[in-house]
């Protein structure tokens, strides 16, 4: 069985840019869409994970050059591999490529390598808490805290 989702998004910032000592509100605008797929190996407690996405911005100035000199876009792509080591109970380690706060598309990607681990617990408010640690080649550790809410 796999599942899948599409997702997209559209953000505005309004901001303030200075050119030739001329102020000028401006929005900064970016966009993402992410596909994840979920493969479920039958009669397997394994599931493997797939994700892509793109976020690409921008600065929406009335000067063309701030324009197209601050169009940018990154692509992301991770892999996962979960396993349900007791019922209802999972560990998932992943590898992914990702930019480092998941805020805007003017943020550099880097690799890394994560484990987490999850339960659920069906029509509680807290129904699927996760918790997890991600380490970036680059050296930055972050931590992971998720949770469903009210799933059945």
């Amino acid at each position: 069985m796999t599942k899948w989702s599409l997702s997209g998004a559209e953000l505005k910032f309004k901001t303030e840019i200075e050119l030739d000592e001329e102020v000028e509100k401006t929005e900064i605008e970016m966009r993402t869409i992410h596909l994840g797929v979920n493969i479920h190996i039958p009669d397997s407690p394994l599931v493997i994970g797939l994700a892509a996405a793109q976020s690409c911005g921008y600065i929406d100035s009335k000067d063309v050059f701030v324009r197209i000199f601050s169009q940018r876009c990154e692509d992301e792509t991770g892999f996962d591999l979960q396993y349900e080591f007791r019922n209802d109970q999972w560990i998932t380690i992943g590898q992914g490529r990702y930019r480092e706060a998941g805020l805007t598309p003017f943020e550099s990607v880097q690799s890394g390598y994560g484990i987490a681990y999850s339960f659920f617990r069906a029509k509680k408010l807290f129904s699927r808490p996760s918790v997890g640690v991600y380490q970036a080649e680059g050296g930055d550790t972050l931590f992971l805290l998720t949770t469903t809410f009210n799933e059945e």
